[in-house]
């Protein structure tokens, strides 16, 4: 199951591979939704072994099964976007990744911005 989480280099012809690959898990902060998109479809199309379509739909089921409702509903929305070969596992992963880091990024900003402009003598409390 691991082997569709290399995400594939696909050179613009939709069918020859660049050389080397990313690993999803290690390398997502530089990874777009759309090289997994162009991975997912060339997993889907040219590979002999049908084990990685297997792969690309049983990984998106246990994505379902092991996320929030909340989170995978809000993935869902850009998922559907993209066309049924290029979906699987793997793309709502990156998804979802995204949302969490950019979502964690802005409530560190907000928290950042209201900590440096906090003062103390706008709160009532013991003067010592």
């Amino acid at each position: 199951m691991h082997d569709v989480f290399n995400i594939a280099k696909v050179k613009s012809d939709g069918k020859n591979l660049e050389a080397g690959n990313k690993e999803l898990f290690t390398e997502y902060s530089i990874i777009t939704e759309e090289e997994v998109a162009k991975s997912n479809r060339w997993y889907y199309t040219w590979p002999k072994a049908s084990s990685f379509c297997q792969n690309l739909k049983l990984t998106q089921k246990f994505m379902a099964n092991h996320t929030t409702e909340r989170l995978w509903e809000k993935g869902m929305e850009t998922y559907e976007s993209y066309p049924p070969e290029e979906q699987g596992g793997q793309l709502i992963f990156i998804i979802m990744i995204k949302k969490l880091v950019s979502d964690t990024e802005s409530v560190v900003a907000f928290l950042q911005g209201t900590i440096e402009k906090i003062k103390i003598t706008d709160y009532e409390g013991e003067i010592f």
